[in-house]
């Protein structure tokens, strides 16, 4: 597929643009994740309980989940997630949904727990960003990390080449649950000139991209 603009960071928690954000959400996962009718249902958690009307939320994580360098994913990684998006050191727009959390706990590995001084209607689509991995970047400055252009995820692709300004390539994660994906590679192409785009769509060497936006909130 093409893209006019290069990605800058592949971290969801500081990616902003929207090539960026495109190819973070191919390598990295969320708690939750959108169905095919806009709703919300179980991505690395299994399932979630809304407990307290609204005031404590428990996600069950699913099982046997690793992350691309084959590291075990655990309620550790989720309550770290919490403590990056909070810490005013972070620069990133996504920390007020995160705000409002007072406190996450790990119950168990599989189990973690938000708590909200009261109920905040968004809790659960916030649910649905990106998570990274603690073992990778808990003990540096986020934005020093080297892992902005070496992604390591939970997603179905991982990272196997990023040439600057001229293209991206992803490769799928075989046993990637629920199931493998189906294009076994995808390489984003780095076009700025939108006509060069056109005429290499009319000729069959790019694929229309589809993008996945985060659905509008109903009042």
């Amino acid at each position: 597929m093409g893209s006019t603009g290069d990605a800058t960071v592949l971290l969801p928690v500081q990616s902003t643009d929207v090539p960026s954000r495109d190819v973070a959400m191919m390598i990295f996962n969320g708690l939750l994740k959108y169905d095919k009718d806009a709703g919300l249902t179980g991505n690395l958690a299994e399932s979630c309980e809304v407990l307290e009307g609204g005031r404590r939320i428990r996600f069950h994580l699913r099982g046997g989940v690793k992350w691309q360098d084959g590291t075990p994913f655990t309620s550790r990684d989720v309550e770290f997630n919490y403590r990056v998006y909070i810490d005013p050191c972070t620069p990133t727009p996504w920390d007020s949904d995160f705000l409002k959390v007072q406190q996450v706990r790990c119950l168990n590995h599989h189990i973690a727990e938000a708590t909200y001084e009261k109920p905040y209607a968004p809790a659960l689509e916030s649910g649905t960003e990106g998570l990274l991995p603690r073992h990778l970047l808990e003990d540096g400055d986020i934005t020093r990390s080297p892992r902005p252009r070496n992604a390591v995820g939970t997603g179905p692709y991982c990272l196997e080449d990023w040439t600057a300004s001229e293209k991206i390539k992803l490769r799928a994660i075989p046993d990637f649950y629920p199931r493998r994906p189906f294009l076994d590679e995808v390489t984003i192409r780095i076009i700025p000139d939108q006509a060069a785009m056109f005429l290499l769509l009319r000729a069959g060497e790019l694929d229309r991209p589809k993008v996945k936006q985060r659905p509008a909130v109903q009042p």
